[in-house]
């Protein structure tokens, strides 16, 4: 609804819109969660970010209803194992601690979990 208005105000039409290649989307939502340590949200005002999480949503309901390319779940498995899990994919114990500990080595501090940072805290949490 938000886009439908936007694509008004710009007085463009749906097909004169870029259309971004799936790749592109994919490695668009690995480098999200790569860089915030969590997995895109459907609620932040950020409008590239909700985008991220109806993207996923859209290849879990193409896999559920058998058109999503072979090709592409073998993509989206190898980046992203157990992404078509109904419940969110987060990175492993095993991933985080390794995120958490090169923080560390980084900047010779723990992450903080009052940090303003928001990234900072999910990992420090």
């Amino acid at each position: 609804m938000e886009t439908s208005r936007a694509v008004r105000r710009s007085g463009q039409t749906f097909s004169e819109l870029p259309r971004r290649d799936w790749d592109e989307q994919l490695q668009d939502y690995v480098r999200f969660i790569e860089k915030h340590n969590r997995v895109p949200s459907q609620y932040p005002e950020d409008s590239e970010e909700r985008m991220l999480t109806f993207w996923l949503r859209h290849q879990k309901a193409s896999l559920r209803n058998g058109l999503l390319l072979p090709e592409r779940v073998e993509k989206l498995e190898k980046l992203m194992p157990g992404w078509s899990s109904p419940h969110r994919v987060r990175p492993s114990w095993d991933q985080m601690l390794a995120r958490a500990v090169q923080f560390k080595s980084d900047r010779g501090r723990w992450p903080s979990a009052v940090s303003p940072d928001d990234d900072e805290r999910s990992l420090a949490n």
